[in-house]
């Protein structure tokens, strides 16, 4: 259950927030074949003793696990206000039909427990939509930030009081002038990129750091 444990320490602590409780209850996961096999099997448990919860996993959906995690939780928060230490209160079979006061516990549970997931949910999936449009619109302006970076350099670098960059074009190949091509050594070739960019360069960091404006 390693994939779930964030989803449901998140979802706890989001519930504990909502219901206001300050001690959480001790969570654990149950796998039981038997119990998933039975249409009408446990899905979660309340102990308000050891304030506990227990929820069955086997066979089921992640997200109904946590919905069952919710309900519980609202069981947790009524047993804090002392609403399950009544005189009386039994949870045998048929206790949500037969005694008043756990119905009514039973309709919080499923009301409030629902609700609280639904809000859950909703929050996390509005902060996902959030930042993939904030990732999106970040990405639009670098790509646009760039465009313009290429077009101020390209500018400057062709500015009429320069001479064009010329364009330094392979010859074919031709066994019979093999010998009068001259091979500059690697010093060489730097010292003729710098005498070409190193004038434009100086010019485009000059434009840049007192023109420049994103926003321009």
């Amino acid at each position: 259950m390693d994939y779930l444990k964030p989803f449901a320490d998140n979802l706890m602590s989001f519930c504990q927030k909502r219901l206001g409780f300050k001690r959480p209850p001790r969570l654990f996961y149950k796998e039981d074949e038997k119990n998933a096999s039975n249409i009408l099997g446990f899905t979660g448990q309340y102990n308000p003793g050891k304030m506990e919860i227990t929820v069955f996993t086997t066979g089921r959906h992640p997200k109904d696990i946590l919905r069952s995690i919710a309900h519980e939780l609202v069981h947790h928060h009524q047993n804090i206000r002392g609403d399950l230490n009544k005189l009386g209160i039994s949870t045998d079979p048929g206790y949500a039909q037969k005694d008043p006061h756990m119905r009514k516990m039973e309709k919080q549970a499923y009301l409030i427990g629902n609700l609280l997931l639904r809000d859950w949910e909703d929050g996390i999936k509005h902060k996902h939509n959030k930042e993939v449009n904030i990732m999106i619109t970040e990405e639009k302006y670098r790509q646009q930030l760039r465009k313009k970076i290429r077009r101020t350099i390209h500018n400057l670098l062709n500015e009429s009081d320069h001479e064009p960059i010329p364009v330094y074009e392979e010859e074919e190949e031709n066994e019979a002038s093999t010998d009068q091509v001259r091979v500059n050594t690697p010093e060489q070739e730097d010292e003729i990129q710098s005498s070409i960019f190193a004038p434009r360069l100086v010019a485009l960091n000059a434009r840049l750091m007192s023109n420049w404006s994103i926003g321009k």
